[in-house]
Protein backbone atom coordinates (compact mmCIF):
# COMPACT_ATOMS: atom_id res chain seq x y z
CA UNK A 1 0.00 0.00 0.00
CA UNK A 2 2.95 2.12 0.94
CA UNK A 3 4.16 1.71 -2.71
CA UNK A 4 1.50 2.54 -4.39
CA UNK A 5 0.83 5.32 -1.89
CA UNK A 6 4.72 6.65 -3.12
CA UNK A 7 4.44 5.84 -6.35
CA UNK A 8 1.32 8.17 -7.20
CA UNK A 9 2.37 11.01 -4.96
CA UNK A 10 6.28 10.72 -7.46
CA UNK A 11 3.65 11.01 -10.75
CA UNK A 12 1.80 13.54 -9.45
CA UNK A 13 4.97 15.83 -8.87
CA UNK A 14 5.96 14.44 -12.39
CA UNK A 15 2.90 15.14 -14.00
CA UNK A 16 3.12 18.58 -12.04
CA UNK A 17 6.10 19.55 -13.13
CA UNK A 18 5.88 18.49 -17.27
CA UNK A 19 2.38 20.86 -17.02
CA UNK A 20 4.37 23.55 -15.29
CA UNK A 21 7.29 23.32 -18.32
CA UNK A 22 4.84 23.39 -20.77
CA UNK A 23 2.91 26.43 -19.39
CA UNK A 24 6.35 28.16 -19.59
CA UNK A 25 6.81 27.29 -22.58
CA UNK A 26 4.17 29.07 -23.93
CA UNK A 27 3.71 31.73 -21.36
CA UNK A 28 5.26 34.75 -23.79
CA UNK A 29 7.57 37.49 -22.18
CA UNK A 30 8.02 40.40 -24.84
CA UNK A 31 10.56 42.91 -24.39
CA UNK A 32 8.97 45.25 -26.98
CA UNK A 33 8.99 48.89 -26.11
CA UNK A 34 5.63 50.46 -25.45
CA UNK A 35 5.21 52.63 -28.74
CA UNK A 36 2.58 53.57 -30.61
CA UNK A 37 2.82 52.66 -34.79
CA UNK A 38 5.04 55.03 -36.24
CA UNK A 39 3.89 57.43 -39.61
CA UNK A 40 7.27 56.72 -41.32
CA UNK A 41 10.00 54.24 -40.48
CA UNK A 42 13.92 55.27 -42.37
CA UNK A 43 16.12 52.16 -42.95
CA UNK A 44 19.60 53.38 -43.00
CA UNK A 45 22.35 50.80 -44.52
CA UNK A 46 25.82 50.86 -43.48
CA UNK A 47 26.47 52.09 -47.01
CA UNK A 48 24.59 55.30 -45.66
CA UNK A 49 21.79 55.04 -48.32
CA UNK A 50 18.14 55.62 -46.45
CA UNK A 51 15.01 53.82 -47.45
CA UNK A 52 11.82 55.19 -46.59
CA UNK A 53 8.81 53.80 -46.07
CA UNK A 54 4.78 54.84 -44.65
CA UNK A 55 1.65 53.01 -44.19
CA UNK A 56 0.49 54.51 -47.21
CA UNK A 57 3.37 54.19 -49.48
CA UNK A 58 5.60 51.46 -49.73
CA UNK A 59 3.14 49.77 -47.11
CA UNK A 60 3.62 46.47 -47.91
CA UNK A 61 6.90 47.12 -46.64
CA UNK A 62 5.67 49.22 -43.86
CA UNK A 63 3.95 46.44 -42.68
CA UNK A 64 6.07 43.65 -42.89
CA UNK A 65 9.15 45.60 -40.86
CA UNK A 66 6.13 46.44 -38.08
CA UNK A 67 5.81 43.08 -37.76
CA UNK A 68 8.91 41.25 -37.88
CA UNK A 69 9.75 44.17 -35.43
CA UNK A 70 7.30 43.16 -33.34
CA UNK A 71 8.27 39.33 -33.58
CA UNK A 72 11.99 40.27 -32.51
CA UNK A 73 11.03 41.14 -29.12
CA UNK A 74 9.35 38.13 -27.51
CA UNK A 75 10.72 35.01 -26.48
CA UNK A 76 8.99 32.31 -23.67
CA UNK A 77 9.20 32.49 -20.32
CA UNK A 78 11.17 29.34 -19.72
CA UNK A 79 13.78 30.51 -22.45
CA UNK A 80 13.96 34.21 -20.87
CA UNK A 81 14.40 32.28 -17.41
CA UNK A 82 16.97 30.32 -18.68
CA UNK A 83 19.06 33.01 -20.38
CA UNK A 84 18.98 35.01 -17.07
CA UNK A 85 16.82 37.96 -18.98
CA UNK A 86 13.63 37.83 -17.36
CA UNK A 87 14.12 41.84 -16.81
CA UNK A 88 13.27 44.32 -14.60
CA UNK A 89 11.61 47.71 -14.25
CA UNK A 90 13.58 50.65 -15.16
CA UNK A 91 13.23 53.13 -12.77
CA UNK A 92 15.20 55.40 -14.03
CA UNK A 93 15.22 56.43 -17.75
CA UNK A 94 19.03 57.82 -18.61
CA UNK A 95 19.68 60.67 -21.11
CA UNK A 96 22.74 60.77 -23.51
CA UNK A 97 24.20 63.31 -26.65
CA UNK A 98 25.91 60.83 -28.76
CA UNK A 99 23.98 57.24 -30.40
CA UNK A 100 26.52 54.25 -30.66
CA UNK A 101 28.12 53.16 -33.58
CA UNK A 102 25.76 51.52 -36.02
CA UNK A 103 27.43 48.21 -37.67
CA UNK A 104 24.08 47.24 -39.05
CA UNK A 105 21.10 48.64 -40.09
CA UNK A 106 19.74 51.93 -38.14
CA UNK A 107 15.93 51.63 -38.14
CA UNK A 108 14.18 55.15 -37.22
CA UNK A 109 10.63 55.36 -36.35
CA UNK A 110 9.10 58.90 -36.93
CA UNK A 111 6.25 60.60 -35.82
CA UNK A 112 4.05 63.63 -36.98
CA UNK A 113 3.00 64.31 -33.55
CA UNK A 114 5.48 63.64 -29.74
CA UNK A 115 4.70 60.99 -28.64
CA UNK A 116 5.13 60.26 -24.48
CA UNK A 117 7.79 57.17 -23.70
CA UNK A 118 5.83 55.00 -21.64
CA UNK A 119 7.74 52.59 -18.86
CA UNK A 120 6.93 49.87 -17.16
CA UNK A 121 3.10 50.91 -18.07
CA UNK A 122 3.10 54.46 -16.70
CA UNK A 123 3.66 57.61 -18.55
CA UNK A 124 7.18 58.77 -18.08
CA UNK A 125 6.46 62.37 -19.05
CA UNK A 126 9.56 61.98 -21.59
CA UNK A 127 8.31 63.34 -24.96
CA UNK A 128 9.74 61.95 -28.39
CA UNK A 129 9.19 62.43 -32.08
CA UNK A 130 11.68 59.80 -33.08
CA UNK A 131 13.15 56.04 -31.47
CA UNK A 132 16.29 54.94 -33.47
CA UNK A 133 17.59 51.36 -32.51
CA UNK A 134 20.22 49.12 -34.44
CA UNK A 135 19.63 45.74 -36.28
CA UNK A 136 22.36 43.47 -36.42
CA UNK A 137 22.39 40.02 -38.06
CA UNK A 138 22.68 38.05 -34.75
CA UNK A 139 20.76 34.87 -34.38
CA UNK A 140 20.29 34.95 -30.72
CA UNK A 141 18.89 37.28 -27.87
CA UNK A 142 21.20 39.75 -27.05
CA UNK A 143 21.17 43.41 -25.52
CA UNK A 144 19.46 45.95 -27.27
CA UNK A 145 19.85 50.04 -26.84
CA UNK A 146 16.96 51.81 -27.66
CA UNK A 147 17.37 55.60 -28.15
CA UNK A 148 14.00 58.47 -28.16
CA UNK A 149 14.46 61.30 -29.86
CA UNK A 150 13.75 64.36 -27.17
CA UNK A 151 11.73 66.78 -28.60
CA UNK A 152 12.50 69.73 -26.79
CA UNK A 153 16.00 69.16 -27.83
CA UNK A 154 16.93 67.02 -30.86
CA UNK A 155 20.72 66.77 -29.91
CA UNK A 156 20.18 64.82 -26.73
CA UNK A 157 18.26 61.38 -26.81
CA UNK A 158 16.71 58.70 -23.49
CA UNK A 159 17.30 55.83 -23.67
CA UNK A 160 16.31 52.23 -22.43
CA UNK A 161 18.14 48.97 -23.20
CA UNK A 162 15.82 45.94 -23.57
CA UNK A 163 16.34 42.13 -25.08
CA UNK A 164 15.73 40.98 -28.77
CA UNK A 165 16.42 38.52 -31.45
CA UNK A 166 16.37 40.52 -34.64
CA UNK A 167 17.95 37.74 -37.70
CA UNK A 168 14.62 38.23 -39.00
CA UNK A 169 14.40 41.40 -38.92
CA UNK A 170 17.78 42.12 -40.39
CA UNK A 171 17.41 39.25 -43.54
CA UNK A 172 14.08 41.42 -44.44
CA UNK A 173 15.51 44.27 -44.41
CA UNK A 174 18.78 42.90 -45.93
CA UNK A 175 16.16 42.19 -48.90
CA UNK A 176 15.07 45.10 -49.54
CA UNK A 177 18.81 46.16 -50.15
CA UNK A 178 18.32 46.91 -53.23
CA UNK A 179 15.78 49.76 -53.05
CA UNK A 180 17.94 51.85 -50.87
CA UNK A 181 19.36 54.43 -53.11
Amino acid sequence: MKKKLGLGIVLGLIALLSAMVVIMVMIPVNYKPEISSPNRIAVLNSENREHLCTETENSEIYDETIKLFEQSFSRSFLSALFAGQLGGTTEKIPETNTLQDFTGYKVTFKYNEPQTLIVNGKSSGHKFNKMILEVKEINAYRQLTVYFQQTTNSKFYYYITTYANQSELFEYLNTLDYLIA
